[in-house]
């Protein structure tokens, strides 16, 4: 209603302006039809502008509109009244058309001093500086001609003709044209970000894997923004952070490995202190930036870095880490921030997916009590990372009397017990080549290629357990040219193991039997 509001006023004054041209009548032969209705030409589009005004403004009055209504239609009465009842000359009613004016000018006015009124009320942001001036252009265009109507007489510009309300008109179509092109920049601009948004969350959506989604996001991302780096550094315990995900243009050298072991302490700390202000930290220089942090100036500064623009990563108010772009183009930062501020949620939600995801890996493969691999995780290992035609060797370990100091001191008791072995054999071994296979057994894989490495690793690991007094029964196979059934190596271990389980038990019912007698 508003946008044909201001076409209808522009049309009926597209119509006044060259009815003064003679085109309309030479190509109409109506040439007093024309010269009558140029008399009512202004007063409408008038009316159908203050209309336009009113649609524009954050307080919209009835009286408003219902004047808008009244006026033309009182203007229009009165000028067929004085030409046709009290056969008034068109050219002596001039002074209803400059009181109609007049008003309309004074209506004007009341809207918007009204709408300024209302919005310092509230403290809202009017936002229509453009629109004010143009409107006080057309405003002061028609005091002119009233002006020069009254004191200047009739020959001057030929006032009626309404030579300055011309150019006020011409001057508020300028803004209103200059007004349209910058809305449909901006529109524009709202597209493309909307366009970015949808494809980063069709990516986030695509695909199962969460680093594989953050890696497509991220690339994306810096793609799109012109930048050089696209990463996300997530916070590790001991308040570390370490650059977890990374792209690259081109040419640009790859930082992922150099960002282990970032510190919040002095360095850090900065940034989370200037989230909490303004929710991103843009650098537009980093020399500058010196004088703010000399510890992040001393990371940023080998990476060739000039401008940069970061944001935190956030769930549940809490900050996981933060997500940044660096040297995109400086004059526009704050269009790439803007972009940042709308992605980050996203990034953030796929980055607490792929812990969770990294959670629930963790319980799959791994015991929740020891720590160390399952069933599951020795399988993957014997399927992916054991090579059977090289030498290795291979332990099966099984804790002694485990029921009975669960009887005896409680579960809690066992539990500890199985994690000393855990710890031992991970000690010797390594975390990755331990298992636990259930209950109160445990497996191990050497994969040195060295007969007297793994029997010196074999009398370190009893030695450890004596140390920690954990009484644990052994059985170890090692092979020296590989081998073809890994089965029957697991099973030869097996056996080697439960003798001396045997060996334990008859051990302990002699010495039991030895205490019976005493």
């Amino acid at each position: 209603y508003d946008l044909f509001a201001l076409g209808v006023t522009f049309v009926l004054l597209g119509l006044w302006f060259i009815g003064d041209t003679m085109i309309p009548q030479i190509t109409t032969r109506h040439i007093y039809f024309w010269r009558v209705v140029s008399y009512f030409m202004l007063p409408f589009a008038a009316s159908f502008f203050v209309t336009y005004i009113i649609s524009m403004m954050r307080i919209k009055r009835e009286i408003f509109s219902y004047l808008a209504f009244i006026l033309p239609e009182a203007y229009l009465v009165a000028m067929i009244a004085g030409r046709y009842i009290f056969k008034i000359d068109m050219n002596f009613l001039v002074p209803v058309i400059v009181i109609v004016n007049a008003l309309t000018v004074i209506l004007i006015i009341l809207i918007l001093a009204d709408n300024m009124r209302y919005c310092k009320e509230l403290g809202l942001a009017s936002n229509l500086g453009y629109f004010y001036t143009g409107i006080g252009g057309i405003c002061l265009g028609i005091a002119l001609d009233l002006l020069s109507n009254v004191f200047l007489g009739r020959h001057f510009y030929a006032p009626q003709k309404g030579t300055f309300t011309r150019l006020g008109v011409a001057v508020f179509a300028i803004i209103m044209f200059i007004t349209v092109m910058r809305w449909w920049s901006m529109e524009q601009a709202s597209i493309a970000k909307d366009r970015l948004v949808n494809r980063i969350s069709q990516l986030a959506m695509s695909g199962v894997d969460a680093d594989e989604k953050i890696n497509s996001v991220l690339k994306f991302i810096g793609e799109e923004l012109k930048a050089d780096r696209a990463y996300v550094f997530e916070e590790r315990s001991g308040r570390i952070f370490e650059n977890t995900y990374e792209w690259c243009k081109e040419g640009v050298s790859p930082q992922i490995e150099n960002l282990k072991d970032i510190p919040y302490e002095g360095v850090i700390e900065v940034w989370y202190r200037e989230y909490e202000k303004t929710s991103t930290v843009m650098i537009y220089d980093l020399e500058k930036y010196r004088l703010v942090s000399e510890d992040i100036y001393e990371i940023l500064k080998p990476q060739d870095i000039n401008t940069l623009i970061t944001t935190p990563l956030e769930i549940n108010g809490r900050y996981i880490g933060f997500f940044g772009v660096d040297n995109p183009p400086r004059k526009a930062m704050t269009e790439v921030a803007e972009i940042i501020r709308l992605l980050v949620f996203i990034l953030s939600q796929l980055v607490s997916e792929k812990e969770y995801q990294r959670k629930l890996l963790r319980y799959s493969f791994y015991d929740s009590l020891t720590e160390v691999g399952n069933r599951r995780s020795i399988t993957a290992f014997e399927n992916e990372e054991l090579d059977i035609s090289k030498p290795f060797g291979f332990v099966m370990c099984d804790a002694n009397g485990l029921k009975l100091l669960n009887d005896e001191k409680g579960h809690e008791f066992g539990d500890e017990m199985l994690k000393d072995v855990a710890a031992v054999m991970t000690e010797v071994f390594g975390e990755s080549r331990v298992f636990r296979m259930g209950g109160d057994e445990f497996a191990a894989y050497d994969t040195d290629h060295d007969k007297e490495l793994f029997g010196a690793k074999l009398g370190r690991l009893k030695d450890l357990f004596k140390e920690g007094d954990c009484s644990v029964s052994v059985g170890a196979v090692f092979c020296e040219d590989g081998c073809k059934e890994l089965g029957k190596i697991k099973a030869e271990a097996d056996t080697r193991m439960y003798e001396k389980k045997r060996e334990y038990y008859a051990g302990m019912n002699d010495r039991r039997k030895r205490q019976g007698l005493s």
